[in-house]
């Protein structure tokens, strides 16, 4: 019977209504007797700590009376003694033993009454949720607290805590954020904001987010915040309206932009790419970034990669000078990024490299620059695509490389370089004159369509009079009605011929000078030429001296002058010197209709389209014999003598008739400007 009323006792004590006293020593008799009888051990250790913060008369009477109203109501309610009092009791403790929250002990109160009032039953969760997050609170300005995600604190030193709008809120004057996971931490300093316990948000304003914590060379680089809001569960927030102070950049001015930060592990030294901020304006000016330099564009700074972008018509551009004034390149790109001021990187940029007044161009390749070496590489094929030829002004040729190495301080272009220890492929250039008509070419892309798309783009840009279409564009206007892939096939064949521009993320396509020269010779039978030089080696195909201006040529095993007139030239030990607007030096054999010139110092000038021969060793005469075999080719025999020493002009056809179409008498034909000898007593005659 005993054992009968001691279990209804402690069901009565633990689940029905009772009444606290107002008077202190029995409010504690009465409290322990509800936690003893629940849970003895953690009960007896929460009432001695209880009891210890009434003996240090940590509680005024006002607080007293607070106490004493909450717990009646928490009884009234008959909610268990575990969990409510239990943590009620934990949170009470922590708070007065905080100097830092003391004085919120009545604002706390008045929530967990807001809590109680505004719901039934013999359950409060969110009661519940409220003390199990007071608890760390109290203790440690724990806002969240999670063992395998991110935990967030505040400091405590001004805060005040309300219940309004059915919710727990705590207003903060001035406190610091940190955010933690076992990848690291972020912090915001120096900020204000409410926070919303059981939704874990925060709405901050203002404050303090610096670089230099993960990265120190960055500790003047900083953001002042606007509004924000978080989420005590991420490890991340955003900002925006936020001003970026970046001293090096924009001395003691702000830029305006948003701000995101996430914590980030660091993984083999790689420093985090946290925090990032973004300008709003696309204009500003970034010199301060690197010497002799003008920089132009928005500013992103990703972690420590300073990254100048551009808007969706208005590119980032980069102009840098060297130390006298002049130009080294100019870089239009969507994004520049910029690694410790001294690596620069940007993909699909449209280039102009200088030597003095004059500059190769590619409008798309993959770029990277280092300052202190003075040395640019740019790649023309990314991702295994070509993105079609660099355009060379003052040689007047396309050069199909897939890389240019521009060293400045040596004023030397290395034109696809050979990687060391990587085997003995042969690979090819082609320099290839902007006069050039190749008739296999045309027709294997007339393939395409039932017209040729070269002349369907020339025509539609000289109708519209511009150069640049959407894809859309091209396809409505010329009538296209192959699949989209098949369609993306052809203009990234034509972007690797030179025809066009092709830009698929912005689906543009901007027809260029080849295209147009296409469609005059083929509709207006404008003249063309057949200068195409081809190196195929296993070294480095060809060194620019922007110097001198020349291009050293190396792998051209034959080059054709005119297929008309049967003029081409095999250049001694493959090697031939570019100069400007396709004139070249070299030694070597000369094949000139049925003759052949062998020797050195030639000079081919283009637009008197001959060859100024300065030391002709000797020339090889073969006539055509006189019975041919029926259905059989010519056959020609030799003189048997040599002419040696020559000198002389040989004339390759009319300068207006460089393509042969028209038939014009005399060509080739060769005119001497010196005294030449044949030797009949030549061993080799004589056999």
């Amino acid at each position: 019977m005993t054992l009968l009323c001691l279990i209804g006792s402690h069901f009565l004590l633990a689940n029905t209504s009772v009444s606290f006293s107002n008077n202190p020593k029995e409010f504690l008799n009465e409290m322990e007797k509800l936690v003893l009888t629940s849970e003895p051990t953690k009960g007896k250790e929460l009432i001695a700590e209880l009891r210890g913060v009434f003996n240090e008369n940590k509680i005024l009477p006002e607080e007293f009376e607070a106490m004493v109203q909450s717990n009646n109501l928490m009884a009234s309610r008959q909610l268990k003694a575990n969990p409510y009092f239990f943590k009620y009791i934990e949170a009470a403790v922590e708070l007065k033993n905080n100097k830092n929250c003391q004085a919120q002990f009545l604002a706390w109160h008045d929530v967990i009454d807001g809590f109680l009032k505004n719901t039934k039953g013999k359950t409060c969760k969110p009661l519940k949720a409220f003390l199990d997050f007071s608890i760390p609170f109290f203790k440690d300005g724990t806002l969240r607290f999670s063992k395998s995600g991110t935990s967030w604190t505040a400091t405590l030193e001004d805060f005040k805590m309300s219940y309004s709008a059915s919710q727990a809120q705590i207003h903060f004057t001035k406190t610091h954020l940190v955010a933690q996971s076992k990848k690291g931490d972020i912090e915001i300093e120096e900020t204000s904001g409410t926070f919303f316990p059981l939704k874990n948000k925060w709405q901050g304003k203002g404050g303090k987010t610096s670089w230099g914590k993960n990265h120190p060379s960055l500790k003047e680089v900083y953001c002042e915040l606007g509004n924000y809001d978080l989420n005590t569960k991420k490890g991340f927030y955003k900002a925006d309206s936020v001003q970026f102070f970046y001293p090096k950049l924009f001395s003691d001015k702000s830029v305006l932009g948003k701000l995101e930060q996430k914590i980030t592990a660091t993984k083999n030294g790689k420093m985090s790419a946290y925090p990032q901020f973004e300008s709003y304006n696309y204009a500003l000016n970034l010199n301060g970034l690197i010497k002799n330099s003008t920089l132009t564009g928005g500013v992103k700074l990703v972690g420590s990669e300073v990254h100048c972008y551009g808007g969706a018509d208005t590119p980032a551009k980069w102009v840098k000078m060297n130390s006298s004034g002049g130009k080294y390149f100019e870089i239009s790109s969507k994004k520049i990024i910029i690694k410790n001021q001294k690596e620069f990187f940007a993909n699909q940029a449209a280039t102009k490299i200088y030597f003095e007044k004059n500059f190769i161009y590619h409008p798309s390749v993959e770029i990277k620059y280092l300052d202190l070496e003075k040395t640019m590489i740019a790649n023309a094929v990314i991702k295994g695509q070509s993105q079609g030829p660099f355009y060379d002004e003052y040689h007047q040729v396309n050069i199909y490389a897939p890389r240019l190495d521009v060293k400045f301080n040596e004023k030397e272009i290395i034109i696809n370089q050979k990687k060391f220890n990587v085997g003995n492929k042969t690979h090819r250039v082609t320099f290839e004159s902007k006069g050039l008509w190749n008739e296999k070419e045309f027709a294997r892309i007339k393939a395409f369509s039932k017209v040729n798309p070269i002349i369907l783009m020339a025509v539609l840009s000289k109708r519209e009079g511009k150069r640049k279409f959407t894809v859309d564009e091209i396809v409505e206007s010329l009538k296209f009605q192959d699949k989209p892939s098949v369609l993306t096939g052809l203009f990234v064949d034509l972007r690797t011929k030179g025809f066009i521009n092709y830009f698929p993320s912005r689906k543009e396509v901007v027809v260029l000078d080849k295209a147009l020269h296409y469609f005059e010779v083929k509709e207006a039978e404008k003249d063309f030429d057949q200068l195409m030089m081809r190196s195929e080696f296993d070294k480095t195909n060809a060194v620019f001296d922007m110097k001198k201006k020349e291009i050293e040529m190396e792998g051209v095993s034959v080059l054709e002058f005119s297929n008309k007139r049967k003029v081409a030239v095999e250049p001694l030990d493959q090697k031939m010197t570019l100069k400007k607007n396709r004139a070249l030096d070299f030694s070597g054999k000369i094949y000139a209709g049925t003759n052949i010139l062998t020797g050195k110092k030639f000079h081919f000038d283009y637009d008197k389209f001959h060859i100024v021969m300065d030391s002709i060793e000797h020339i090889d005469v073969f006539t055509k014999d006189e019975f041919t075999p029926k259905g059989g080719k010519d056959n020609f025999s030799s003189l048997g003598s040599r002419i040696e020493g020559a000198s002389g002009i040989l004339r390759i056809d009319d300068p207006a008739n460089k393509s042969g179409r028209e038939e014009i008498e005399g060509f080739p034909r060769f005119e001497s400007t010196s005294s030449s000898y044949v030797y009949y007593d030549s061993k080799e005659i004589q056999k």
